[in-house]
């Protein structure tokens, strides 16, 4: 099973923005990061979350469960060490 790197310095800079207001480029550059790593690596899906002070950025990317295609969204639960 690989794990996702993160990109931290991206990952610092949306919650940076994330004070006042997130920034959408920024956003969509993460996401871009995201899919390009989980495609790479071959990663079914994963959620993430982003908080600073009153704003809080979410969301899902590819499926929560792959047998019965169920996208992955911002609540999604995942088995940890699921044999792939």
């Amino acid at each position: 099973m690989r794990v996702l790197p993160v990109d931290l310095l991206l990952l610092s800079r949306v919650a940076a923005v994330a004070q006042n207001a997130i920034d959408p480029k920024t956003i969509a550059a993460f996401e871009e990061f995201a899919e390009r790593q989980m495609k790479r690596d071959r990663i079914t899906g994963i959620s993430v979350a982003v908080l600073q002070g009153d704003s809080l950025w979410a969301r899902g990317f590819g499926f929560a469960d792959v047998e019965n295609q169920v996208p992955a969204t911002e609540k999604s639960s995942y088995r940890t060490a699921s044999v792939i």
